[in-house]
């Protein structure tokens, strides 16, 4: 089996197998499943009826399916690469449509491998082989408890069969079971021996997939006569057997039948499902007369139009990233030139201040005299000569005291006046530099070359600040700038994740044209 095979049956599907095969892929539920063999086993022995449950349920959810076949047939291989984990291919061409159509049939055996260890094929034909056997041993149990009127019905079903057949056929059909006629008597002694099974996987293995076309009414026959319930029969206009074998019924049939659905995971479910339903495309395809060649252009115009679409906003993601690279080299340069700055100011700031302090050391133990009219200058002085007139006071301490209380008022008074001297100090200091600043800010005609050191890095320090705040407000609009890239980013990257999630491993192409 090729992938250009799986592919045109897959687009050569009907409405109904599409649906039946989207509803097995997608809403196929191990507790629904479990749910509705209990309530049918309850059922039945109960109201002695028995109404398949989970088939009602399977027809419920294909009348739910709205979609059009062109939107199945994409949706169908999307679910197929996300359940197989195939990564996507270049879909506008035939040889990327086949080249992935062979990546799931090849992950399909693998992933069935881990689920069924008895099943030792290395292709999808020995898969559906596989499969046929197991349908036909259940044929085969149910010959065994056949009344001897179902097993006459039975051959006489099985003879009409075979001599129908072209001349070829019979020939190999009867070189594969070594028998030389295809007689009531002979066909017996073919089933007593070998049982159905042998039988039928004779015709599979001579015939191949032309079975399936002629050997319908065999097969459905067979199980009509033997109790077997194939619904899919009765959903389709295929009288194929593919109607036995692609049925959703007959597929969740064969998982309850084994037991399977008691002991496995949904996983496992899913992965179960998977070669199933491409069975049921697989046969569809293969059963038909005209095998006329599909058109792939539904497909390829909407993978094209969702590829370009991913790269128009994978572009722009690249685009908003290198914006944010650049914002952010920016925002650094910015910020490290503020922080330059900001280091300067505290230096010149220190030397202001170094200037200061030695015109308030002079004014705290010289006289200073100035003809200056400036009030607040004036007043300043007369506080600093004030202070400077009470420390000289209080450093005056009262000596030569005699007697026990007069030595303790002594003490006191030396104390108090030393606290006091202190505090005097203290505010001698802070307005000898007060003086020092009115003398600087009026601009008095001493200690001019501190001044002129002292002015000339104030208008440093104010030129660094107005610089300090323009880099604040760029660094501001920047981040701001940054922030909004970084959310038409994500609302990008949101879009981006959308369609990689629907469409599996798009995001794993090359950078190549995929666009032809």
């Amino acid at each position: 089996m090729k992938g250009k095979t799986l592919i045109d049956a897959i687009m050569t599907a009907d409405s109904q197998s599409l649906r039946y095969c989207y509803v097995a892929l997608t809403k196929t539920s191990m507790l629904k499943m479990m749910s509705s063999n209990l309530l049918q086993t309850s059922e039945k022995l109960l109201k002695k009826e028995e109404t398949d449950r989970y088939d009602l349920y399977l027809k419920g959810e294909v009348d739910k399916v709205n979609m059009s076949d062109d939107q199945l047939r994409m949706d169908i291989l999307l679910v197929l690469a996300e359940k197989l984990k195939v990564n996507m291919n270049y879909w506008n061409t035939t040889k990327g449509l086949t080249e992935f159509g062979e990546q799931v049939l090849k992950q399909t055996l693998v992933e069935y491998k881990k689920i069924d260890k008895k099943f030792e094929g290395t292709s999808f034909d020995e898969l559906i082989q596989y499969q046929l056997a197991r349908m036909f041993e259940v044929v085969d149990k149910k010959l065994e408890k056949a009344s001897e009127q179902q097993k006459e019905r039975f051959i006489e079903n099985v003879q009409s069969f075979m001599v129908q057949l072209p001349k070829d056929q019979q020939d190999k059909i009867r070189e594969e079971l070594g028998i030389e006629d295809f007689s009531k008597k002979v066909i017996n002694k073919v089933l007593a021996t070998g049982g159905a099974s042998i039988l039928f996987s004779s015709i599979v293995n001579t015939m191949g997939f032309s079975l399936y076309m002629g050997a319908s009414s065999l097969l459905a026959s067979s199980a009509g006569l033997f109790g077997i319930t194939l619904p899919f029969a009765a959903y389709t206009t295929m009288s194929s057997v593919i109607a036995v074998l692609a049925a959703p019924l007959f597929v969740a049939g064969m998982i309850v039948a084994s037991g399977f659905y008691l002991k496995s995971q949904k996983n496992k479910l899913d992965k179960m499902m998977v070669p199933l339903s491409l069975m049921q495309l697989l046969l569809g395809h293969l059963s038909k007369d005209d095998q006329t060649i599909p058109s792939y252009s539904t497909i390829q115009r909407a993978w094209t139009e969702t590829y370009q679409t991913y790269i128009s906003y994978k572009n722009l993601n690249h685009q908003f990233i290198t914006e944010q690279t650049n914002l952010q080299t920016k925002l650094t340069v910015q910020r490290e030139g503020r922080r330059e700055l900001m280091t300067e100011i505290p230096l010149l700031q220190q030397q202001v201040n170094r200037s200061v302090t030695e015109i308030a050391e002079y004014l705290k133990y010289n006289e200073f005299q100035t003809t200056s009219k400036d009030t607040e200058l004036t007043r300043a002085l007369r506080e600093l000569k004030k202070l400077k007139v009470e420390i000289n006071q209080l450093s005056r301490k009262e000596v030569g005291a005699t007697g026990f209380l007069a030595k303790i008022k002594e003490s006191w008074v030396n104390t108090s006046q030393h606290i006091s001297k202190q505090d005097r100090l203290k505010k001698r200091n802070n307005q000898s530099k007060t003086v020092a600043e009115r003398i600087i800010a009026i601009k008095l005609p001493i200690f001019e070359e501190k001044q002129v050191k002292i002015n000339k890095n104030k208008e440093k320090i104010k030129e660094l600040e107005s610089k300090v705040r323009e880099s604040t407000e760029a660094i501001n609009k920047l981040e701001i700038q940054r922030k909004q890239v970084k959310e038409k980013q994500q609302v990008n990257q949101n879009k981006m994740n959308q369609i990689e999630k629907r469409y599996f491993g798009i995001g794993k192409l090359t950078s190549r044209d995929g666009i032809q």
